[in-house]
């Protein structure tokens, strides 16, 4: 069974211009100091805050046929010959891989799944509520009501519920 890459994952850094080295610039050279090889620098660069995965197809000759391979680009720079499910796999385990460097949910995350974000978040909180509010069902609301008021009681999410419940009032 085949699982579907998502066309665009977002990445959050604390720490703005983040890099992630995903194989540092190396050269080989035989005993006489020629080059026999030369590797450039596979990095994840993030623009500001921002690093943004998406997929991307491209044409390479193989045995002489020219063929196409789907590829990862990071803020539209291809990473190597990476795939989006190997970029993201090494991403999400990147404290594991790399424990001296940066850690995933810790000082770089995935966009809508804040380490410190309370759950659910203020939009999971607004989407549950506008389907109660659409389905005009009061019940609902009250028990979304006590729950965020038991929990992390933000007053905006209150205020929203409580204008919601206003407005199914009005029009009851």
């Amino acid at each position: 069974m085949e699982t579907e890459t998502p066309t665009k994952v977002r990445f959050i850094s604390k720490y703005p211009g983040l890099s992630l080295t995903l194989s540092p610039m190396r050269t080989v050279r035989d005993q006489l100091g020629q080059v026999l090889e030369h590797h450039e620098r596979v990095a994840l660069e993030f623009d500001g805050p921002i690093l943004e995965i998406t997929n991307s197809t491209r044409q390479e000759i193989v045995n002489g046929e020219m063929v196409e391979r789907e590829v990862a680009l990071a803020n539209g720079r291809p990473v190597g010959r990476l795939t989006v499910e190997q970029v993201l796999h090494t991403i999400r385990h990147w404290g594991e891989l790399n424990p001296n460097g940066a850690h995933f949910n810790v000082d770089f995350y995935e966009e809508g799944n804040a380490p410190d974000e309370p759950k659910p978040s203020k939009k999971e909180r607004a989407q549950q509520v506008a389907r109660a509010q659409a389905a005009g069902d009061v019940d609902e609301l009250g028990r979304i009501k006590a729950d965020e008021a038991a929990g992390h009681n933000r007053v905006e999410v209150i205020d929203q519920i409580d204008a919601a419940l206003e407005a199914l009032a009005d029009t009851g």
